[in-house]
């Protein structure tokens, strides 16, 4: 009895089934789409309030299981204040409902096409957005709780979006966006199951609306997502990125990273985005940020995460921001970073705190930020270990063989100015701890620096720190908030090579004074230019040089055969132009860029030196008057003046035979001068002697 009662109502649903199917079949053969235009215009024109239009044809096809719907070059008008453009334009629309359920009076949508759409979203500055119109009533009472990943009333399969064109433009925020050649394909949609998720196009960026803060990015992208809670979270897994980035907001060319991540979830409620395991390689370099979270996603996005970089090429990135880098001493410098920190961003800046580095063999470790986007403050506090800086010095380059053109050909090179706009809007407080340094020989240890810059005031609070043997103690301070730039240095320097540092700062490693040397000056200037600095500067400085040697050319010589001389023994220096001294003592003080010494004396064994003069640097000259001692009654006088590049030296020596004669000594003029010009030909040649006997006849 049961076996027949379920036969019989089997037999009733399939011939009902087949009868639907026949008049659904007749419906199809012997329907005319056009009929229905003018109702589906409107029907969507009174739900919306809208103009929609349908340009193209409306067709129905019949594919059991499957029934389609395609419209053709559709039309939907923006709200009033929005243009004249349409809102959304499609080329083509494709339905496909399952038929079985449409007869049972469910619908069920297998798949949906949309070609060529082109969707334009704005936010104007008033908040006001072209779709909020078309959204529920937030006053009306909320649907009850379904099936998560189905939509009330209607089951959706896939959906394929073909040739895209998405625009938004938030005026509010004064930001862009335009998505084309889109391909988005959304598939198992209401299976249960996550949705996968298909994503290819170009996009560009505008961080805001100027044309240089577009970014252009070649997207692909998958994932499978599930919908939870009607939609108000998604959960993702094996999310994989590849975008290619370019356009004026980028210094570089292109850049190529690829995003992976092994789940992501987003809560619509609190608009956070949370993505576990991510993982991307940019440029070579590896990122990995673990875990990675996105507050106030569609607002003012926060992003918070731990972050390990490696294989980072230095070289290569500079190369990506067209910062041309010279071959470097050590080929392998610059070309391994490694890092770990966390990482804040947020409408206000970046930050990295917990900062654990390696450049190359150097270990760095701190805090940097970089605040205020709109007036960007930079902040770092680095603790630096053993540096070689001589691996990332220039190699030195083989001088042209090719004729170089005539001065009069060349033109003369304009005189840097300073960047004073430049350095009025920069804000930094910069603290660096430096372990150990090498640098041409120097040994820095133990350096310490703190620099602000602010409104045009740019100060280095302290410097102080150990150069091998020696002590260094500075501060310095740049102001440009006024009109013209003034300039302020402290400097101490205690036990120091003084030849050592002097070669630094000479191209072919000339050292005019060595020895270990104390340095205190303080020195004020004003100006823009070098030409202008030099006439403004005054302050003061303090030389004080032991155990060293004074390169004096070709004066020493002369000094030392006249002193022979009159002294009645055989001159022996070996002295080459070298003054070994035991102690050198000079001071000076700075006036409109003359330094006036104030004391210079020079303790050399058997000979000692004083005098006075001046340094002129405006005009890069100098006079001094020395007197060089033969123990405590014989005097030289020695004349050195002339520009810096090409100075003149003279001896004086008509009060020297003056005193020889008041002593009463039995040889006369003549044979002294006879006897001082060969000693002074012999040791210090030829012409030397000539200007020596010159000077003598003309002073006598």
């Amino acid at each position: 009895m049961l076996f027949r009662l379920l036969r019989y109502t089997a037999f009733g649903i399939l011939t009902l089934v087949l009868a639907g199917l026949l008049a659904l079949s007749y419906l199809v053969l012997t329907f005319e789409p056009d009929d229905y235009r003018d109702d589906l215009i409107n029907l969507v024109e009174e739900q919306t309030g809208r103009a929609f239009t349908i340009d193209g044809s409306l067709d129905l096809h019949l594919n059991p299981p499957l029934v389609g719907f395609e419209v053709h070059d559709i039309s939907f008008d923006n709200p009033p204040g929005f243009g004249q453009e349409p809102m959304l334009t499609a080329k083509r629309v494709e339905a496909y409902l399952q038929v079985i359920p449409l007869l049972l009076g469910e619908l069920r949508i297998r798949s949906v096409l949309l070609d060529g759409l082109q969707l334009r979203l704005r936010r104007k500055s008033n908040g006001h957005t072209n779709w909020s119109d078309l959204l529920a009533d937030k006053d009306a009472p909320s649907p009850g709780p379904s099936d998560p990943g189905k939509a009330t009333g209607i089951d959706l399969a896939e959906i394929h979006l073909t040739d895209g064109t998405i625009a938004i433009w938030d005026e509010l925020r004064n930001r862009r966006l335009r998505g084309s050649h889109l391909d988005l394909n959304l598939k198992n949609l209401t299976s249960g199951g996550n949705v996968q998720v298909a994503l290819n196009g170009e996009l560009m960026a505008w961080l805001d609306t100027r044309a240089e803060s577009r970014i252009n990015a070649q997207v692909q992208m998958t994932t499978d997502l599930a919908l939870k809670d009607g939609g108000e979270k998604i959960a993702g897994e094996d999310l994989n990125m590849t975008l290619e980035l370019t356009g004026p907001a980028f210094a570089f060319m292109r850049i190529n990273p690829t995003i992976e991540a092994e789940s992501f979830r987003w809560d619509q409620a609190s608009d956070t985005l949370r993505l576990d395991g991510t993982e991307a390689t940019v440029e070579g370099a590896q990122l990995r940020l673990a875990p990675l979270e996105v507050k106030s996603l569609s607002e003012k996005p926060e992003l918070t995460g731990h972050v390990e970089g490696t294989g980072v090429d230095v070289l290569h990135w500079l190369a990506l921001w067209n910062e041309e880098v010279p071959t470097l001493e050590d080929p392998t410098a610059l070309r391994f970073l490694k890092w770990q920190g966390d990482l804040r961003i947020h409408p206000q800046g970046v930050q990295l705190s917990g900062l654990d580095a390696v450049l190359d063999s150097t270990p760095i470790r701190g805090e940097l930020s970089l605040l205020d986007f709109d007036r960007p403050r930079v902040a770092l506090d680095l603790q630096v270990g053993e540096i070689d800086l001589d691996r990332y010095l220039p190699q030195d380059q083989e001088a042209e063989t090719e004729e170089k053109p005539d001065a009069e050909d060349v033109a003369s090179p304009k005189p840097s100015s300073l960047p004073v706009d430049w350095l009025r809007q920069q804000r930094l407080v910069a603290k660096v701890a430096l372990e150990r340094l090498h640098w041409q020989g120097l040994q820095f240890a133990e350096t310490h620096a703190q620099m602000t810059a602010n409104q045009g005031l740019w100060e280095v609070e302290s410097l102080n720190g150990r150069i091998n043997d020696g002590t260094v103690e500075a501060s310095a301070e740049l102001d440009v908030s006024g009109g013209i730039p003034l300039y302020r240095l402290d400097l101490k320097l205690e036990q120091m090579e003084l030849g050592r540092m002097i070669a630094l700062f000479d191209e072919h490693g000339h050292t005019p004074i060595e020895g270990t040397t104390d340095l205190n000056l303080a020195f004020n200037a004003r100006g823009h230019r070098m030409a202008t600095l030099w006439p403004s500067l005054t302050g003061f400085a303090s030389l004080t040089v032991r155990n060293g040697v004074l390169q004096v050319g070709g004066v020493a010589q002369a000094v030392e055969a006249a002193v022979a001389a009159l002294q009645g023994r055989p001159s022996e220096t070996t002295s080459q132009g070298k003054l070994p001294f035991d102690l050198l003592l000079a001071s000076w003080d700075a006036n409109d860029g003359r330094l006036t010494s104030r004391e210079l004396k020079l303790n050399a064994g058997a000979i000692s030196l004083d005098g006075l003069g001046y340094i002129d640097l405006p005009h890069s000259s100098i006079d001094y008057q020395l007197n060089v001692w033969s123990g405590d009654s014989l005097r030289i006088p020695v004349r050195i003046r002339g520009p810096f590049d090409n100075l003149s030296h003279s001896l004086d020596m008509s009060s020297l035979v003056e005193e020889q004669l008041d002593k009463g000594l039995d040889k006369g003029l003549e044979s002294i001068v006879d006897k001082v010009e060969e000693k002074v030909e012999e040791k210090a040649g030829k012409p030397a002697g000539k200007v020596l006997r010159k000077l003598l006849k003309d002073l006598f």
